[in-house]
């Protein structure tokens, strides 16, 4: 239990039942995932029985480490999503359909084979465009969508029938006997698309009472990070094997970046509406960053009126936050390269010696390129 505050420790704590932990950024939610399955184990637990669900490969990683280091025991059922999705359908997936030995299409095979279909189709609404070519990622986007939120097809057609404008009722049309013919198509040749995992995942468990009922077994302890960047796919398969039990989910509404792929906010208040009996727990309490830093974030994602309420504090001292206002991207890279040589010089007045002390943070590489430069 070292590191742990008193807000984590109550977190980790809490009695077997539906809980959610609203986690502040740097409050240490990885600590209370990984003391929370230590608790399990140190009651008798199996650890193979206890599922612990991240979003990302690295996140996984990282959390499997963590586990085993405090825990000393495997953590075998720890993953992404997608990952536990792969290995229920590698097992039971025949039971929606789900070809044996299936193959996960991706990248330019997966465009290449729709791009075929569209011209083989040959709708005027997808062909006929100056440049047709462009429409298969768009509409490859749109599948994404439709599985991630759980879509039927024939929604898709319902909606075209019903549409007031006709030249986009003959695209929606035109889309869904694309993607008709691209899902044949992956039947035929064994493929599933990552989307196709945590959609037949949910077909899967909601359709056969015996197999949901038979994972919940298997797994009576659901643990899940950043619960907030789930979209609906995800998140149902979640409920779906902890229905009845006491999944355990951390997360901050204040974090999601991935509303792009269908992640939303609102799946951390659902989570109450599906499991009426959770227990809320908020953590606060900083401990990356110095308080001046945490105060600046607070007051400015404070201005969010919709995010679910949390008091953000730190105790560490730190410099003064700055702002700087620039013209344009380059005007921000030379502003950044003269503070990087202002630091160096004052430091220790050789510029290579301190150069690689300097870190510039950026949100995505496009922005990084020139900055970098």
């Amino acid at each position: 239990m070292t590191r742990l505050d008193a807000r984590q420790r109550e977190a980790a704590a809490l009695s077997p039942t539906p809980v959610r932990v609203i986690a502040g950024a740097g409050t240490g939610k990885t600590a209370v995932i990984a003391e929370r399955f230590r608790r399990l184990v140190a009651a008798g637990l199996d650890p193979s029985s206890i599922l612990v669900m991240t979003f990302t490969d690295r996140a996984a990683q990282e959390m499997r480490q963590r586990i085993e280091d405090l825990a000393g025991a495997d953590a075998h059922a720890v993953g992404t999503v997608h990952a536990i999705a792969l290995g229920w359908l590698r097992a039971d997936g025949w039971r929606v359909g789900v070809p044996a030995g299936f193959r996960i299409v991706s990248g330019a095979e997966r465009w290449i084979l729709a791009r075929e279909l569209m011209w083989e189709l040959g709708d005027a609404a997808l062909v006929g465009d100056e440049r047709p070519d462009d429409l298969v990622a768009p509409a490859l986007q749109m599948l994404e969508r439709l599985k991630q939120e759980l879509v039927p097809l024939r929604r898709l057609d319902e909606w075209a029938d019903s549409a007031d404008d006709a030249e986009r009722a003959a695209l929606m049309h035109a889309c869904v006997r694309l993607f008709r013919a691209y899902e044949l198509e992956c039947r035929k040749r064994g493929l599933l698309d990552f989307d196709d995992l945590l959609e037949r995942s949910v077909a899967m468990l909601s359709s056969d009472p015996r197999v949901a009922a038979a994972y919940r077994r298997r797994y009576p302890h659901v643990l899940v990070d950043e619960y907030q960047d789930l979209n609906l796919a995800q998140e149902r398969l979640v409920e779906l094997v902890s229905f009845g039990g006491a999944p355990f989910v951390v997360g901050d509404d204040d974090q999601s970046i991935y509303r792009f792929r269908g992640a939303s906010r609102a799946s951390l208040e659902r989570f109450l509406d599906r499991f009426s009996n959770a227990r809320t727990v908020t953590l606060g309490k900083n401990q990356r960053s110095s308080a001046r830093i945490v105060a600046a974030a607070a007051a400015l994602i404070g201005n969010n009126a919709e995010r679910l309420a949390k008091e953000l504090s730190a105790t560490r001292s730190g410099r003064r936050v700055e702002l700087w206002r620039c013209e344009d991207g380059v005007g921000e890279a030379g502003a950044i390269a003269a503070e990087a040589r202002r630091l160096a010089e004052s430091t220790t007045g050789r510029r290579s010696a301190t150069s690689s002390q300097c870190c510039v943070c950026c949100t995505t590489p496009v922005i990084r390129s020139p900055r970098s430069e």
